[in-house]
């Protein structure tokens, strides 16, 4: 049975998620999802002895899911079906809330008519990637949609304050809830205790990212900036902590390193959690997010508590965090300006190290999970436990 990281925040003592039906609807699941947002409300789902049903693609790594206490799991094999497995998850369950909502836009329309026709709650996280609407007549009208959605729902978590703004101009301030990827302060303060009294594993300094293996998180990307100033700064290595989510990526990756003669400095850890993957973070210099695509990525915020400057490609909302005051922002897939960035923080401790004291500063003081997820479950709870005739 699979043992769920320890991510202690306050509870409410409100009895009434006690046997309520939720639903959790994902394209898929992976473990690595504990660590961000939507794994940290499943567990303070469970812990208020809800039925949580999550919805998502069958794939290997539901083991993990469905070896959970408290997760009842309802999966498609076949994507061209999952509409179907949607319609069929709705109709042989009464769902009272269904959360999150990452599915595509025929499955979130089905919940939005579902919610019209009084049969369902549902709150959705307002998909930061689908803020920019692509081009074209088909683009506008998925947009339209994207937004009509976003007002048909009881509520909308928003996790930057630019997305904020935006769903502003066509939501009610009283339907969005602001909702950041934070860290659990309480248990990270103690880790930090714990490990500066320990010795690093190694004396030498090194870059640190944290991200799945595939092709999105530009992990070739990092490996080429790391290439251009490793000849020059020899006492440097790299450590890259993730899972293999595409083989044939990370075969070239690997083949990356050995062309650049750099196995005995770049170094895979495989996938880390808990103390383990803290620990990266502690003993890290810089940490460097390297992705093609990204939305907000957790594991931002974890790296500036643990007191890591950052370097990041501006995709997605990494700007919201990665700024001027804690590392240094580079135009997308720029690689040539990537490795500039890394070189300069490697060679002025000074400025890593003032940047590293804001970052942490920032996420201890305002994402702080232990705050904000009393507030959401409680939030949730106004949506679920008001009188909702036809449910």
């Amino acid at each position: 049975m699979s043992v769920l990281p320890w991510i202690p925040f306050l509870i409410s003592t409100d009895k009434g998620w006690n046997g309520r039906n939720i639903l959790v609807n994902l394209p898929s699941w992976d473990p690595t999802f504990w660590a961000t947002n939507v794994g940290k409300l499943i567990r303070g789902l469970v812990e208020h002895k809800a039925k949580v049903t999550v919805f998502c693609r069958k794939t290997p790594l539901l083991k993990d899911l469905l070896e959970t206490p408290g997760v009842r799991v309802f999966s498609y094999k076949n994507p061209s079906f999952r509409f179907v497995s949607f319609l069929k998850c709705l109709l042989l369950n009464k769902f009272q809330l269904v959360l999150w909502t990452y599915n595509s836009y025929r499955e979130n329309l089905l919940l939005a008519l579902w919610r019209a026709a009084g049969k369902v709650r549902y709150v959705i996280k307002c998909d930061s990637l689908k803020v920019n609407p692509r081009p074209g007549l088909r683009g506008k009208a998925g947009f339209s949609i994207f937004k009509w959605i976003n007002r048909s729902a009881d509520l909308v978590l928003v996790e930057t304050t630019e997305i904020q703004e935006w769903a502003r101009s066509f939501l009610s301030s009283e339907k969005i809830f602001f909702m950041p990827n934070g860290v659990p302060k309480e248990m990270f303060s103690r880790l930090l205790q714990k490990f500066r009294s320990e010795q690093p594993s190694s004396p030498r300094p090194y870059f640190l990212t944290s991200r799945r293996i595939s092709h999105e998180k530009g992990i070739d990307l990092l490996i080429e900036a790391f290439a251009m100033i490793a000849p020059d700064h020899p006492e440097w290595d790299l450590s890259i902590v993730g899972p293999v989510r595409d083989q044939a990526y990370y075969e070239k990756c690997l083949q990356l390193v050995r062309s650049r003669n750099l196995e005995q400095r770049i170094f895979f850890r495989g996938y880390l959690s808990g103390e383990a993957l803290y620990r990266q973070y502690f003993f890290s210099e810089i940490f460097v997010l390297p992705s093609r695509l990204e939305g907000l990525a957790n594991v931002i915020t974890e790296a500036m508590f643990f007191y890591n400057p950052l370097v990041a490609f501006d995709t997605g909302q990494t700007a919201s965090l990665v700024n001027d005051k804690t590392g240094v922002l580079v135009p997308a897939e720029r690689v040539d300006l990537l490795a500039k960035a890394m070189k300069d923080l490697a060679v002025d401790p000074p400025r890593r190290h003032m940047l590293a004291a804001a970052a942490h500063a920032l996420v201890s003081e305002q994402y702080n999970d232990d705050v904000m997820f009393p507030n959401l479950l409680r939030a949730c709870a106004q949506v679920v436990f008001q009188d909702s005739k036809g449910q």
